[in-house]
């Protein structure tokens, strides 16, 4: 798992009620413990200022996701989606780092772009608009349902995630 930032800026839930070097340690403490509960068996943590992530130079943030992926080597990359699931900006920035490190991978490799077999894949997860729609709390961005080309049930997970996303206690109302 790669994730940009320690979310040092956090603003939702209890997040706001800390300073940001006592939250940085606490969010980065509270994903581990959400990676330990999912499997995740290395988390890569890039360091990159929380909320401004698309401050980051395309040739650094590329590289340093490209250097992750070449060591990992693996079959599928899974990136937000470019409208950032919920837009947020840190969101789309990371999805530009991984596709430009995905193609740079398949560059190398002599695979075409577009061919989907070739390796890595890669996957970009986002929420389809008629389930965006039922939520009411905020806006999300709208992915019309009829781009969405793989559909996962996740249900038989649903404990793991319950006990993952409760991990996360400061962005907890």
């Amino acid at each position: 798992l790669v994730c940009g930032t320690r979310g040092e800026d956090g603003s939702i839930g209890h997040s706001k009620s800390y300073g940001r070097d006592v939250l940085a340690r606490l969010r980065q403490a509270e994903l581990e413990a959400a990676a330990e509960v999912l499997g995740i068996r290395r988390l890569h943590i890039l360091g990159y200022p929380d909320r401004h992530v698309d401050t980051v130079a395309m040739d650094r943030g590329t590289a340093e996701v490209l250097a992750l992926l070449r060591e990992a080597d693996p079959d599928v990359v899974i990136a937000f989606h470019p409208s950032g699931i919920s837009g947020h900006p840190d969101h789309k920035a990371m999805t530009v780092f991984a596709t430009a490190a995905v193609e740079q991978l398949r560059v190398e490799s002599g695979s075409p772009l577009d061919d989907w077999r070739a390796r890595p894949r890669l996957h970009y997860f986002t929420i389809p608009a008629s389930v965006a729609r039922q939520v009411t709390y905020r806006e999300l961005p709208l992915v019309p349902d009829e781009d969405i080309t793989i559909e996962l049930d996740t249900s038989a997970f649903a404990e793991v995630k319950r006990r993952a996303i409760h991990c996360h206690k400061t962005q907890l109302a």
